[in-house]
C-alpha cells in the first residue's frame, strides 16, 4: 500500500468540516468556481466528437477512409463488417445518434484545449465566451490546422492521445482564435 502525504497550507482553506451533521461545506471561491465549469465540459466533449468527422472531412479529409475508424451505414455491415457498425453509435455522454464511432484519442488534445478558453478573474474561474458558441464558429478552421497533426501521427489515435506536443499545438489553435476574435472586435 502507498502511503500518500496530503501538503496543506494554513491559508488556503477549500473547505470545512461540520462535525455536527459530518458534512463539508466549500468555502474556496476558486473551487466552486471550477465545479461550475465542469457542468459544461460532458456537453462540450460530445459536441467536439459529434462535430469532428465532419469538420475533417471539410478540411478536405476523408475521415470514414481512417483504419480505426468504423461507419454506420445500414445494410452495409454484412458487406465489410470491420470497416462498418452494425447498429448506430451514439456519443459518449448525452447519447446523441452518430454515423461514426472513432477512439477518443483523436480528440483528447481538442477537449484539453478548451482549457485556452478559460480564465481567472478576481479568483474565480470562468469563460472567456461561450465555449459552445465558440466550437459553432471555429472547430472546423482549427480541425482544419489539426489535421495536419493526425497526418504526423499516421491516425493512430493512441499517439494523437499520447504526446504532449499535441495537446499544445491544439491549443495554440484555440488560442489563435481567440486573437482572431478579439481582433475582429476591437
Amino acid at each position: 500500500m502507498v502511503s500518500v502525504k496530503v501538503l496543506r497550507a494554513p491559508w488556503i482553506r477549500i473547505s470545512r468540516l461540520d462535525k455536527d451533521q459530518i458534512l463539508y461545506e466549500l468555502k474556496n471561491p476558486a473551487v466552486s468556481s471550477a465545479f461550475a465549469l465542469l457542468k459544461d465540459l460532458p456537453q462540450l466533449y460530445d459536441q467536439i466528437y459529434m462535430e469532428f468527422p465532419d469538420a475533417y472531412n471539410r478540411a478536405d479529409g476523408k475521415f470514414g477512409r481512417i483504419s480505426s475508424v468504423k461507419c454506420y451505414s445500414p445494410g452495409k455491415y454484412t458487406e465489410n463488417p470491420q470497416k462498418y457498425l452494425r447498429s448506430q453509435p451514439t456519443s459518449t455522454f448525452y447519447n446523441a445518434p452518430m454515423d461514426y464511432q472513432y477512439a477518443d484519442g483523436f480528440i483528447m488534445p481538442l477537449v484539453y484545449a478548451l482549457s485556452a478558453l478559460m480564465i481567472e478573474e478576481d479568483g474565480r474561474l470562468k469563460w472567456r465566451l461561450d465555449p459552445y458558441v465558440f466550437l459553432q464558429q471555429y472547430l472546423s478552421s482549427i480541425v482544419e490546422k489539426y489535421k495536419g497533426i493526425l497526418e504526423l501521427s499516421h491516425w493512430d489515435p493512441q499517439t494523437v492521445g499520447k504526446k504532449d506536443v499535441f495537446y499544445s499545438m491544439a491549443k495554440q489553435q484555440f488560442e489563435h482564435c481567440l486573437l482572431m476574435q478579439e481582433h475582429k472586435i476591437a
